[in-house]
């Protein structure tokens, strides 16, 4: 399965990209170098991790993803938890988890709840630096050290 022979350009940038993956619909940036380009290549991304991820819960549990980004852990890890079951999947980057919470409702996964925040021990805030989504870059790669400018984000 090729995501390049199933995907849609979206913006006139050309790097926002609707395909149909292996696990169904996904929006993603063609210029992300690893998601978005696994995606586009070969229409999923890492697929024995979550393979993996799926082996370690049942239908019908409760399970946390944090660090969701895009969701292409999360779309097949709701499927398996199933209608009874729960995701709640937390991503802190503002528009990475626009793009998760597209790809939950693309996917019809009410069993998903998206958090645009990040998690710690304590609760609090962080500032997530703001990246130019338009240039090539890992946006799944970011860290979340202490940051002087960006988005303040709960925790």
């Amino acid at each position: 399965m090729s995501g390049s022979d199933a995907s849609v350009k979206l913006n006139a940038a050309g790097n926002l990209r609707l395909g149909r993956c292996r696990h169904g619909p996904m929006l993603y940036r063609l210029n992300d170098v690893y998601i978005g380009r696994s995606l586009e290549t070969y229409g999923e991304m890492g697929e024995l991790e979550a393979r993996a991820l799926c082996g370690l819960v049942a239908p019908g549990d409760v399970a946390i993803e944090v660090g969701a980004n895009i969701g292409t852990n999360a779309v097949p890890l709701a499927r398996r938890l199933g209608p009874q079951g729960r995701l709640l999947a937390f991503e802190p980057q503002r528009q990475v988890h626009q793009m998760l919470c597209a790809n939950v409702a693309l996917n019809g996964l009410s069993n998903v709840m998206t958090f645009w925040a990040a998690a710690g021990a304590e609760p609090g805030a962080i500032t997530v630096p703001v990246l130019d989504y338009d240039s090539q870059n890992n946006f799944g790669g970011v860290s979340l050290g202490a940051h002087d400018k960006g988005e303040r984000v709960p925790v």
